[in-house]
């Protein structure tokens, strides 16, 4: 077992590295029943569908319904049993109680209640449903079915809800520092800190020191600082034996996106270990911290940690899922999705990464099956699925339905930066260029310092032949990621398309430099040497692309047209033969033995390569000039 001194130890120069390297917003949601009959749940989900932590705190608390006394004695006894702990118990009872009170407000929002606890929103909202049909004015209904629809992945509609209890109940503190919540994951920053300010002021310690962690990061996000540190500060002195808590401000901290903020992440962690050395959820978000700094075997020691004391903590095991993914090892994958989807079947999340698995074993159609499964239960909204099954269509050629389903992610996500980016990419593929360039600058507008989206820019307007526009992008990307090695080959590719050779010759240098074994970088390297007239040094960046990748046809046509120019045509026929044993339909090069027998003489052998080529493609200007000449040179020999 791991000692909490190995943990102190250990985990500041793990943050140090971590914070540089730390992406979206992870969730914790920890319920510390060893110490406290009603758990404490803290949500710091910034949205990340995939890889956050289980979130049920919008329902935390007492169940809403509008009458407190039970309705029947089964209802009475459900309620004490889930109280216990007993839910499987509990739920059978209420199903029970609820034929035989069909019209009970209270009964079926009690019953709504629990199975979202049992991770069960769909048959919860079926429940909450019927509770609002029946009593439309109750505030704390309305409160938890906007619970159900959130964990259904449903925010528009949770937060319409949410809203409702507002509109009937202005001071309901659970409501308020749920819209909060909300607000903040959709960087509605002011409104969210105007919406849970109010509930720091009300409830009891647990629910204050949630409304704080909010109402911190909403100052966060709006660049209150100071604030944000006086209002995390006010949550621990409410909750201050909660570990969760220490946890949720540590991961609000690292996503400040400020070094400064390392320490004080660093402490609140080694906090939370102190407080709960044994206690899943903070085994978990201490293997985050491992992962995100790249000590990949000591992040799965410790989710193998956290599902050795919770074998049910699905934050854990997805993560090893992805880790085995990344590897490649898709068995041990599939062992962790097998129980996950056993463990909650219902859960779109998991159906989602049945996708990503079968995606990367190369299982298309099962991929796009279970991307529809997941937004069949997450009731049609689930925006990573959509991108996903546009990543699939693309794939397959299907242009027009990859565009659609980029649009549907958009749709539900308005600011989906890497569904405009993708979106942008589809009209590329499926030629529609004068489409292309509105996605980009609008994925740009949303993140000014989105590089990926800076170098499609740049590629898309080099390819149109806006030079400078396509320079001035890349360059962009290259300031905001020193090292990216794509975005100075594009940039490379730019400049020499520009005319401007020596600057693309020392951009394709530069990338070099840090990446030898880049074996574009010396095929780009070679085609701008060559275009100045340095012959050999080209031959030699051809050379060391071959060293690099034998196979790079590429190179290959290059060093053949090279030799072709030069004079030395057995060679470049050798060449050229050799590409086509790995690809035979290659047009271009059959083409270019078309021209190379012509020179020799050999008028069967070009109208042979020419009418091959044409059989591959139609024929164009260019064929259909070879063609008669190689027909008019045989026709003409005596």
């Amino acid at each position: 077992m791991v000692s909490e001194i190995y943990v102190r130890d250990r985990l500041w120069p793990v943050l140090t590295a971590l914070f540089v390297l730390l992406g979206g917003a992870a969730g914790v949601d920890i319920a510390a029943r060893q110490r406290d009959p009603r758990p404490l749940v803290i949500s710091v989900d910034s949205g990340a569908a995939s890889d956050s932590f289980g979130d049920d705190s919008d329902a935390d608390g007492e169940p809403a319904p509008s009458d407190e006394s039970a309705v029947s004695p089964e209802h009475k006894e459900a309620r004490t049993r889930a109280r216990r702990g007993e839910l499987e118990a509990a739920l059978g009872l209420f199903a029970e109680a609820v034929q035989r009170n069909p019209d009970a407000v209270a009964l079926r929002a009690d019953y709504g209640y629990w199975l979202l606890r049992a991770n069960r929103p769909d048959q919860a909202l079926s429940q909450l449903d019927e509770a609002e049909r029946l009593a439309p004015s109750d505030p704390r209904v309305a409160f938890v079915r906007g619970a159900a629809k959130k964990k259904a992945k449903d925010p528009s509609g949770a937060e319409a809800d949410y809203r409702r209890a507002l509109a009937v109940k202005p001071a309901y503190a659970l409501a308020r520092i749920a819209l909060g919540g909300l607000l903040v994951e959709r960087k509605a920053f002011a409104e969210a800190e105007t919406m849970v300010d109010p509930a720091t002021q009300t409830g009891d310690n647990p629910d204050r020191a949630r409304a704080y962690v909010v109402l911190a990061r909403a100052q966060l996000g709006l660049g209150k600082r100071k604030q944000a540190a006086l209002s995390f500060d006010k949550a621990i002195e409410r909750a201050p034996s909660h570990a969760e808590l220490w946890v949720a401000i540590a991961n609000a901290w690292l996503d400040a996106a400020s070094p400064d903020d390392v320490k004080r992440a660093s402490a609140l962690l080694n906090r939370a270990a102190q407080l709960a050395p044994d206690v899943a959820q903070v085994r978990g978000a201490i293997g985050r911290a491992w992962e995100r700094a790249g000590d990949t075997a000591a992040a799965e020691a410790e989710f193998e940690r956290a599902l050795s004391i919770d074998p049910s903590l699905s934050y854990a095991r997805r993560r090893l899922l992805r880790a085995a993914l990344k590897r490649r090892e898709y068995k041990r994958a599939r062992v962790q999705l097998d129980t996950l989807l056993a463990r909650a079947p219902e859960d779109p999340e998991h159906h989602f990464l049945a996708g990503l698995v079968a995606a990367r074993e190369g299982k298309s159609e099962e991929a796009a099956q279970h991307y529809r499964d997941a937004l069949a239960r997450a009731g049609g909204t689930y925006p990573e699925a959509w991108l996903n099954i546009g990543l699939l269509e693309k794939s397959r050629g299907n242009f027009d339905a990859a565009i659609a389903a980029y649009g549907k992610a958009i749709e539900q996500r308005p600011k989906y930066v890497a569904a405009f980016n993708n979106l942008s990419l589809a009209y590329s593929a499926a030629n529609r260029d004068a489409e292309a360039e509105r996605p980009l600058r609008t994925a740009l507008e949303i993140d000014p310092n989105y590089a990926a989206g800076w170098v499609n820019l740049g590629k898309l307007l080099s390819g149109a032949g806006r030079a400078d526009d396509a320079i001035a992008a890349l360059q962009r990307a290259t300031q905001l990621r020193k090292d990216y090695p794509e975005a100075s080959l594009n940039l490379g590719v730019a400049l020499a398309r520009a005319q401007r050779f020596d600057q693309a010759i020392t951009a394709y240098r530069a990338v070099l430099e840090k990446h030898p074994n880049y074996v574009n970088a010396w095929h780009d390297l070679g085609i701008a040497l060559d275009a100045i007239g340095k012959t050999d040094e080209a031959r030699k960046a051809y050379d060391q692309a071959l060293a690099i990748d034998s196979e790079h046809v590429p190179t290959q046509k290059k060093l053949a047209e090279m030799a072709a120019r030069l004079g030395r045509n057995a060679e470049a026929q050798q060449v050229y033969e050799d590409v086509l044993d790995h690809d035979p339909s290659d047009r271009g090069v059959r083409l270019a033995l078309a021209e190379l027998a012509r020179r020799a003489g050999d008028y069967a052998g070009c109208t042979r390569q020419v009418e091959v080529a044409i059989a591959v493609g139609p024929a164009d200007d260019a064929a259909n000039r070879l063609r008669e000449q190689c027909r008019r040179s045989s026709s003409a020999r005596p």
